[in-house]
């Protein structure tokens, strides 16, 4: 009887289905689609890449007769890359609430070419200028209005507002170079837009 009860409990034991762990890679997908509201703090590093490049037609003189240009003309080309290191800090301030600070520092160089030595259309010089500072810092607000049930998918509410600490792009000084005065550079790069801005949305 005893081997008969033994066999009874493994089988009960066997029939019990397991709720299965939610993978990994599910959290992850999730974090970027959703905020997860049961953590309480965490920190991000995230890194970001462009590249731009444009060539430009200056023209610099005045026209004669509204037919005939008279004064400087030179082609530019302006080349860039930007890098950008993000930190991320979110903090759920309840199981409903997240609060999110994006700070973030940038790194550019910016070349710009330009013919014209010695009234040559053929020889090119350049110019490359480098610089590196902090960005516009981002201060985010993720509101959970609905949690998920088995019909309806949770709704969370965005809101964040991005401030200028940034170096901005008015006021920046251009320098002549003294070889060819047809190259003209900016002494400075700038890290941020200038403005306020603030964003919302539902996810």
């Amino acid at each position: 009887s005893s081997d008969l009860s033994t066999s009874e409990n493994q089988q009960a034991t066997t029939g019990v289905k397991k709720k299965p762990e939610k993978a990994h890679a599910v959290e992850d997908l999730v974090l970027e689609e959703h905020t997860l509201f049961n953590q309480t703090f965490s920190l991000e590093l995230g890194f970001e890449y462009s590249h731009f490049d444009q060539n430009q037609l200056v023209l610099n003189g005045f026209l004669a007769l509204d037919a005939i240009f008279l004064g400087d003309l030179s082609v530019d080309e302006i080349e860039g890359d930007i890098f950008r290191t993000n930190v991320v800090a979110r903090w759920g301030v309840t199981d409903r609430l997240q609060l999110s600070l994006t700070v973030p520092w940038v790194y550019r160089e910016t070349t710009t070419r330009s013919r014209g030595v010695d009234l040559s259309s053929i020889i090119v010089s350049e110019k490359t200028v480098d610089d590196s500072d902090i960005g516009d810092v981002t201060l985010g607000l993720s509101y959970q209005l609905f949690p998920e049930t088995v019909t309806r998918p949770d709704i969370v509410l965005n809101f964040s507002v991005k401030a200028p600490t940034g170096r901005d792009p008015y006021g920046i000084d251009f320098v002549e170079d003294p070889i060819n005065t047809n190259l003209v550079f900016a002494e400075e790069l700038p890290t941020g837009t200038g403005l306020w801005s603030a964003s919302a949305g539902l996810s």
